[in-house]
């Protein structure tokens, strides 16, 4: 079905001209035929049809031929001498030359095209060495690369623009006909992480013997709802290769950055090793980002691992990492492999933050609490991350072993200052205070499991422990009575040891009968999920009088504690799937599925603070169930709905029963609610997805979600407010909370010869209501969140590229209850300009610009700034594998991040330090080798 369905595609996309055309020519000729087999004269689909300029044997223009084994190929050079060539797997090929006539019709029938199989002795003379630019192998749609002349310095993205049907989009994305390849593999493997600029950006053109087109077959789904792949088959003596980046700049304002990183893969290996320093905020979460920031074809790219001017704070940032990734079988698939992976991440980063805000607060409709807050510090933290990844898979069993494990190490050096007042008015009360903080955590991980088809075990455990050293300096003042003061010196010395089981087992009955057991189609499934969580903690608290020099035992907060917690879900479920299809025309298929799951729960914490001496056990019955419909149009389009229902519980934890309340922020003091009882939440979603797959459609690509829910005895804040701005607060059980949630996102391309057009919109739109007490009384917070983005891409191949993005997000929320009656907003907008522009082939020149502008209830006059960065960017050598590039970035100077966000009756803003202007020049070096030497010499042989 695969075959026919790929054939469609390749039949309806228009034929790709090649370079060889001369533009100017009369390009109105057509050639017409069938081809079949010239034993028993049954058509031949899916064969190579490819016309050549007899002058130079440059390449036209090629396609396949349908089901009926028809071809037509127009926009043709008319009166210039053109070479036919017909070309089948286990077939002679055959060629024609021929001549289209301008002053007649300008249609040359050829009527039969006979090949004949390769057994028979042929009369006409054969092709050698013949390799078709597009045929069918099995399931499998080849184009040969060798068929095309481009650049010396091509890469793999070169190619595939060259190919029909498929196209690269500006933002990276490739599409096949419409539908979006998911995986991009080499040798049907996962290329360094599977990113997939890393293979179409570095390996070259010269190193590719084919690009194959497949679905992955290890689905049960239809063809059109299975992952299409692409996968570049490599010449044999390009199976080795080495590429990489190295380089670094320097600035105005002491701004650095250095970056290096080596790729090496062979038949069964690969490893990268990458490392960067720098102070200009860039920030790599994992060797992948450093990995795919430096690919080879950089010119014109959007780029993602680059400075953010949004990250609180001034950042310096010391980054190594390895990956690897070792096949121990020569040719893996998605069904049969035997596959080690993993990386090693080790990170050094240093943080200087200078943050003010002020936070309004509305306790009743008369009084309103103003915090204004100061903070500043120095934050450093080390992690070193090791993770790894063991999966062996066949048509018997599927077991894969993950370990991880996370070092870190950080500290914080911080002062703040914070003042309460009343309705604007003086100040009521200032605390100040120094932060000394030494931590060192460690999470060893390992999920590992087993499917043998008819059962599925699952296992995951963890070890978490937590050594911390902590001195918190806090002074209080309260200005209308000094009674109220105190000055607390308090060391905290914590050592927390935490364990984690998780068992999920399951049983398909149908499999394990080996489909003897007929319930009337429907599948059965039981499966049982154990969780097991204890918690050990020894925390130990002092307080130091700095007027007596000695130093106290604090006995309410230090404590020794172990917390358990059990849980045992066992589930039944059924599924049962409903299929309508006409075989090439469409397949239609609607799926149930329902389970019932009982949940029970204990929770046990004994302590030597008897406050936190509890034993609670729950149990639940919590069913869900889904309605799963596809509709399959083959070759136009692809649509899902699902709609579902969920049920589901939140326990309280321990720190939300029982905390030990702490003084030193005098500002809010937590207690706890031993009487708290389990929150439940009913779901209803709803989710429509639509994909196109004719650029002609209206629309390519849609999706909606709409979710709403209510929750029964949800967990809610309880705070006391005293005129100092002081709050004492703990969590209780509340009814009425309930939400709606509502995201959609549209998708829409356009490509006219060399220009893309890309659209794109999201919005999601929540609106919430929040019972909550404030001072004793029940109040309710209506919220609406809304957040919509809409932006465009347009791209003329690699010469030009145009950008905008906007963004605005709002926050309006009214609170209701018996002395409250108030109304909150804020508000933020983003414009994003930008361009890049290929000057000559080596030269680029891009730029950007930033427009925010942000609004609030307690600050109601706009702020409003501009960041505006420009690059120049310039490929040398003959390889261009040299790169010198110049940076001004803010060039305004303008750049402060705005702090404006809303939660519940409250509404923060403020500022703090970000990253400005400076100006950097960095040169980079591209090292690459494709193919041993040994390897290389044989081949020109």
């Amino acid at each position: 079905m695969f075959k026919s369905v790929l054939m469609l595609f390749i039949c309806c996309c228009s034929v790709v001209q090649a370079m060889a055309q001369v533009p100017g020519k009369d390009l109105s000729g057509q050639i017409i035929g069938v081809v079949r087999d010239s034993s028993d004269l049954h058509p031949i689909q899916a064969a190579t049809i490819s016309i050549y300029k007899r002058s130079d044997s440059a390449l036209v223009t090629y396609l396949l031929t349908n089901n009926a084994g028809n071809f037509r190929i127009g926009k043709l050079l008319v009166d210039v001498p053109l070479r036919l060539t017909v070309s089948y797997v286990g077939y002679h090929p055959k060629t024609v030359n021929f001549i289209i006539d301008g002053k007649g019709a300008k249609l040359f029938d050829l009527k039969e095209v006979k090949l004949r199989q390769r057994s028979i002795t042929l009369g006409e003379v054969a092709i050698t060495n013949y390799k078709p630019p597009v045929e069918m192998n099995g399931d499998t749609l080849e184009f040969n690369a060798d068929a095309f002349k481009l650049d010396k310095n091509a890469v793999v993205e070169d190619l595939l623009r060259k190919l029909p049907g498929i196209i690269i989009w500006g933002d990276g994305k490739i599409t096949i006909n419409g539908r979006t390849v998911k995986n991009v593999l080499v040798e049907g493997k996962p290329f360094f992480g599977g990113q997939t600029k890393v293979a179409t950006h570095n390996l070259p053109k010269d190193a590719v013997e084919k690009i194959q087109v497949y679905t992955d077959r290890n689905t049960n789904a239809s063809p059109l709802d299975s992952l299409l792949n692409l996968n570049i088959k490599l010449k044999n003596n390009k199976k080795v290769g080495v590429f990489g980046k190295l380089g670094g700049g320097y600035g105005t304002r002491n701004r650095r950055n250095g970056e290096g990183m080596l790729s090496l893969f062979n038949t069964r290996s690969q490893l990268s090793l990458a490392g960067s320093s720098n102070n200009t905020n860039v920030l790599a979460k994992d060797v992948n980002a450093m990995i795919n920031n430096s690919s080879f074809k950089g010119v014109g790219v959007n780029i993602e691992f680059q400075p953010d001017f949004s990250i609180e704070g001034q950042h310096m940032s010391n980054t190594v990492g390895i990956n690897y990734q070792h096949d121990f079988i020569d040719l893996p698939t998605p069904t049969n492999k035997n596959r080690l992976d993993g990386s090693i991440f080790l990170n050094d980063q240093t943080r200087e933050l200078e943050k003010i805000t002020k936070t309004l607060i509305a306790v009743t409709e008369s009084q309103q609490l103003i915090q204004d807050y100061k903070n500043s510090g120095s934050y450093r933290q080390i992690n070193k991350n090791l993770s790894s990844n063991y999966n062996k898979k066949n048509d018997q069993y599927d077991f894969y072993f993950s370990p991880k494990l996370n070092l870190s190490r950080s500290s914080t050096r911080s002062t703040f200052e914070s003042k309460s007042s009343e309705n604007l008015t003086s100040t009521r009360s200032i605390q100040t205070g120094d932060l000394y903080q030494d931590k060192n955590d460690k999470y060893f991980l390992i999920k590992t499991g087993f499917n043998r088809g008819y059962y599925k075990l699952d296992y995951t455990s963890s070890i978490y422990n937590l050594m911390e050293n902590q001195t918190n300096q806090s002074k209080f003042t309260d200005l209308q009575f000094p009674s109220g003061n105190s000055y607390v010196n308090r060391h905290y010395k914590n050592s927390n040891v935490d364990y984690y089981n998780e068992v999920k087992a399951s049983i398909d009955p149908k499999k394990l009968f080996l489909n003897k057991v007929n319930l009337l189609g429907i599948n059965l499934e039981m499966e049982s999920l154990i969780k097991f969580e204890h918690k050990n903690r020894d925390n130990q608290v002092s307080d130091a009088d700095s007027l007596t020099n000695t130093v106290t035992r604090n006995d309410q907060l230090s404590v020794i504690n172990q917390y358990k917690y059990l849980e045992i879900s066992p589930k039944l479920a059924f599924n049962k799937l409903f299929i309508k299809e006409l075989v090439n025309r469409y397949r239609k298929s609607l799926y149930v599925y329902g389970a019932l799951v009982y949940q029970s729960f204990r929770q046990n914490s004994t302590s030597t603070i008897n406050t936190q001496i509890f034993d609670k056990t729950y149990g639940n019955y919590l069913p869900n169930g889904s309605l799963y419909y596809a509709n399959d149009q083959y070759g136009d389009h692809h649509s899902t709905a699902r709609l579902e229902y969920k049920k589901f519980t939140v326990f309280p934890t321990l720190d939300q029963r029982a905390p030990l309340p702490d003084d030193v922020n005098r500002y809010y003091q937590y207690l706890g609610n031993m009487g708290l009882r389990p929150s439940i939440t009913e779901e209803v979603i709803l989710n429509l997805d639509y994909t196109s797959f004719h650029l002609r459609n209206f629309i390519d690509t849609y999706s909606l979600t709409l979710k709403t829910g209510f929750t029964k005895d949800n967990i809610a804040d309880s705070t006391n407010y005293d005129n100092a701005g002081r709050a004492l607060g703990y969590l209780t059980n509340v009814e009425g909370a309930k939400y709606f949630i509502t995201n959609g996102e549209v998708y829409k391309a356009f490509k006219y010869k060399d220009n893309q057009l890309q659209l794109s919109g999201k919005t999601s739109f929540t609106i919430a209501d929040n019972p909550y007490y404030s001072n004793g009384a029940l109040c309710m917070t209506s919220s609406i969140y809304s957040n919509s983005s809409l932006s465009a891409l347009y791209t003329v191949r690699d010469f030009l590229a145009f950008s905008y993005s906007g963004e605005y997000s709002q926050y309006l929320s009214k609170l209701k209850g018996p002395s409250l009656d108030n109304r909150y907003r804020n508000n933020t907008i983003k414009h994003i300009l930008s361009f890049s522009i290929n000057v000559v082939k080596t030269l680029t020149l891009s730029s950007n610009a930033s427009l925010n502008r942000t609004s609030s209830t307690s600050q109601p006059d706009p702020k409003s700034f501009t960041i505006w960065n420009s690059t120049l960017l310039y490929r040398f050598l003959k390889t261009n594998q040299a790169e010198l590039k110049f940076s001004a970035l803010d060039l305004l100077r303008q750049n402060t991040n705005i702090v404006n966000y809303g939660t519940n009756n409250n509404i923060t803003v403020g500022q703090v330090n970000v990253l400005q202007n400076y100006f950097l020049l960095a040169i980079a070096y591209y090292p690459r080798k494709f193919g041993s030497s040994k390897a290389n010499k044989k081949a020109n042989k």
